[in-house]
């Protein structure tokens, strides 16, 4: 055997030479010509040390070299096909270019193929098979490792017993399988199939484009990914981060040790976080998003029904589309919402905002947080709305009747309906009854607005800084107004109605009796049903009424109208400006002259002690203008106009029923009676009586003579025809006289109509507009016809003649009126 010689690369003849140790090779080399130099450098070292019996087989002219104790021939070369190379024990290479054979048992059987180790086989195109039994069947494909198998086109499978069974599928690690074309799988155990990836102790990645990393991580679904040990994706587009962490929906994603993303959509990111229903949203170490669109986000915060929220530290949403933000915030009721630390929002639609607030009724709102930043207690100093649909604003708001409102700090609303606005405000809408059972609380509607305002009442109302309504339907508006009693009404800062359905009305106005009104700035109504109108008013009697700045009415019933008007005495009345009233004076006779007159109607008043009517005051008297007529009879006590007056002075003066001469000169009187005249003085013992116009006089004979208003007496010749009067009804149709020469007929007036012919028959109706016909001849005269009634003008005058009487002791005379 030929031991000085060794192997090297002939360039020129493009195959592996023996040539003398001392020869030397020239050339420009490759990268790949020198990887190939390389490799059998070390196949031929190797198998020189191997034996020394080694034979060496080189045949230049087929660029073959077969180093080996027992070669094996494959056709008609005891060697391997062109540029191959074999060296070990009963290696086997075909007649294929390139192949390479090392090791014992090694089979490379295809072009460009290598096996190394033992019992390896290379059979693919390119396939590279190393280790122990490894096999490498597919083209390209390599199986390195003890009975590792790459058996697909382009498959790669490294480690022992390690699989990649389908084309372009690798396998790295102990028993990694790779099945799928473009499977890889890379970890001890490691299976992949489907394109997928799993990397890791036991990884498996068994879908479609699944990928699985760590230990025990599993992808089990198409494009599942599960990263992490013990991570499971296993439903399409899952992904799992994180040991143990689990995402089992579609398109679920699982971030985190032990996470759970369990429903399709959902996302649980956070050591312990779990999702649990579809497109639940759960982030925070141990936070928990139960059912469906639930989100959680915060350490150990819970969203645990459908469309609930919950961000922050240990906040739980435990209704439907419940909310909570904030550490420890609770909303455990459907649509409720609570947000700051420790809020709760408690009832159904419930809202409580800031630190520590609570909504606990239905549809309720609590914004306010505590005061002093301690929120460890739940039920400390933050907004409190307990009753359903309550509103509580501000810090220390309390809303405690269904539909009530408190707002502004410390505000309290207590019963149903109440109101309370502002800093302390107060509304206990409360009721005390009695019944057959005993004393029944009915609460309602009280409404407090303003800084230490109080409403008390059932419907009470207080509106303004420290304003009061502390009764049943009770309102108080403005700064320190008060409505005291039931029904009772103060309106104006400082007002108070402080009687039942008192009303106040301006700053400081009292109302302080049953039903009084106070209208205007510090006017006092102090009775029952007593109002008082205007600055500085006061009506202070039973059903007083002062009408006007000033005025007063300070007795029962009374009515004061006007500024500073005074109405003092009982059921009196002041009209006008300064106007006041004195005691009633009853009056039932007057002494005019030397006669006196009585029996007046009215003398006596049934009001009490009397009762006055005032237009002015004493030195400030005032006229009364634009009276109606009044009634005019004996037991008449209406007012007497001026023209009613006229009339009766204007008839006495036409009557002037008699005239005195004598010792006491001359005077009339025109009022209706009997008069007294004592003639004993009369220097002539004569009394001359003239009966005046309209007036008859008669006598009894003796001493008493009577004027009385002519009734009418027989029919004399016509007079010339006076003034047309207002018409009177017409009188009885007299008879016809007998007819006289006829005149010249007189013009025709333009409208008038046409009387009768004749000269003495009646005489037409004068036209409106027509000049009067000439008189004819005066007829005869005809029978007197019944008298017709006088007309309110007297047309006949008749005047005894001066008569000288004898002159008794004494002459009565009596007046008598029409």
């Amino acid at each position: 055997m030929n031991k000085v010689f060794k192997v090297i690369w002939n360039h020129a003849t493009q195959t592996w030479t023996a040539v003398s140790e001392i020869s030397h090779a020239h050339g420009k080399k490759s990268a790949s010509d020198k990887r190939k130099a390389v490799a059998a450098a070390v196949v031929a070292a190797g198998a020189l040390m191997a034996s020394s019996g080694a034979e060496a087989d080189v045949r230049l002219g087929g660029s073959a070299v077969n180093i080996t104790p027992d070669g094996t021939y494959n056709g008609s070369n005891r060697n391997v096909g062109v540029n191959s190379v074999v060296v070990g024990y009963q290696n086997t290479a075909s007649s294929q270019d390139g192949t390479i054979a090392y090791g014992a048992n090694n089979t490379a059987t295809a072009n460009a193929a290598l096996a190394v180790g033992n019992n390896n086989i290379a059979t693919g195109g390119a396939s590279t098979a190393m280790g122990v039994s490894s096999v490498a069947s597919g083209e390209a494909s390599v199986a390195i490792g003890n009975v590792a198998q790459a058996t697909q086109i382009r498959a790669t499978a490294v480690g022992n017993r390690a699989t990649a069974t389908q084309d372009s599928a690798s396998a790295y690690g102990n028993r990694a399988n790779a099945s799928a074309q473009f499977a890889t799988a890379i970890g001890d155990n490691s299976h992949a199939s489907a394109a997928a990836v799993a990397v890791g102790t036991h990884a498996n990645a068994s879908h479609q484009d699944s990928i699985a990393i760590g230990r025990n991580a599993s992808g089990a679904w198409t494009n599942a990914i599960a990263v992490g040990k013990d991570s499971v994706a296993k439903q399409d587009h899952a992904i799992a981060m994180g040991t143990s962490s689990n995402a089992s929906g579609i398109q679920a994603v699982g971030v985190g040790s032990y996470t759970k993303a369990e429903g399709n959509l959902t996302v649980a990111v956070g050591p312990y976080a779990q999702a649990n229903k579809e497109a639940a949203v759960a982030v925070g170490s141990n936070a928990t998003a139960a059912e469906s669109n639930s989100i959680a986000v915060g350490q150990t915060a819970t969203a645990a029904n459908n469309n609930s929220i919950a961000v922050g530290t240990k906040t739980a949403s435990r209704g439907d589309n419940a909310i909570g933000i904030g550490a420890y915030a609770e909303s455990t009721a459907a649509r409720s919402t609570a947000i700051g630390v420790l809020s709760q929002a408690n009832g159904a639609g419930s809202f409580a905002g800031g630190a520590s607030a609570q909504a606990t009724g239905e549809n309720s709102v609590a914004i306010g947080g505590a005061l002093d930043g301690n929120f460890g207690n739940k039920a400390g100093t933050a907004a409190k709305a307990t009753g359903n649909n309550s509103i509580a604003l501000g810090t220390q708001s309390n809303a405690a009747g269904n539909n009530s409102i408190a707002q502004g700090n410390s505000a309290t609303a207590k019963q149903a309906a109440d109101v309370a606005v502002g800093y302390n405000a107060k509304a206990d809408g409360t009721s005390t009854g009695a019944n057959a059972e005993g004393t029944v609380n009915n609460a309602g509607s009280a409404m407090a607005i303003g800084t230490d305002s109080q409403a008390t009442g059932i419907v009470a109302t207080a509106i303004g800084q420290r304003s009061q309504a502390l009764a049943n339907g009770a309102v108080a508006l403005g700064g320190d107004a008060q409505a005291k009693q039931g029904s009772d009404v103060a309106i104006g800062r400082g007002s108070v109605a402080n009687g039942t359905s008192a009303s106040a009305f301006g700053p400081a106005a009292q109302a302080t009796g049953k039903y009084a009104v106070a209208l205007g700035v510090q006017s006092q109504a102090t009775s029952e049903q007593a109002i008082a109108l205007g600055r500085l008013s006061q009506a202070n009697g039973k059903f007083a009424t002062a009408l006007g700045n000033g005025a007063q009415a300070t007795a029962q019933n009374t009515l004061a109208l006007g500024t500073s008007a005074q109405s003092t005495i009982e059921n009196s009345v002041a009209l006008g400006n300064g106007s006041t009233t004195s005691a009633f004076v009853p009056t039932n006779t007057a002494t005019v002259g030397s006669y006196t007159y009585s029996g007046f109607a009215g003398a006596t008043s049934g009001l009490g002690n009397g009762a006055v009517l005032s237009v002015g005051s004493a030195g400030k008297e005032r006229q009364i203008q634009n009276v109606a007529a009044g009634r005019i009879s004996a037991t008449s006590t209406d007012a007497i106009n001026g023209s009613q007056l006229f009339a009766v002075a204007n008839r006495i003066e036409n009557l002037n029923p008699f005239v005195f001469s004598g010792h006491n000169g001359s005077g009339s009187s025109p009022a209706e009676g009997t008069y007294k005249y004592d003639p004993k003085s009369n220097a002539n013992n004569t009394l001359k009586l003239i009966a005046g116009n309209g007036l008859t006089m008669t006598s009894n004979g003796t001493n008493e003579y009577t004027l009385s208003v002519i009734g009418g007496g027989s029919t004399g010749a016509s007079g010339a025809t006076g003034p047309k009067g207002e018409k009177g009804d017409t009188g009885a149709t007299g008879a016809k006289g007998d007819t006289g020469p006829a005149g010249p007929k007189g013009d025709t007036g333009a409208t008038g109509a046409k009387g009768d012919t004749g000269a003495t028959g009646p005489k037409g109706d004068t036209g409106a507009t027509g000049p009067k016909g000439d008189t004819g001849a005066t007829g005869a005269k005809g029978d007197t016809g019944p008298a017709g009634e006088n007309g309110s003008n007297y047309t006949i005058e008749v005047e005894d003649d001066d008569e000288t009487v004898p002159i008794p002791s004494l002459l009565l005379i009596k007046m008598k009126a029409q």
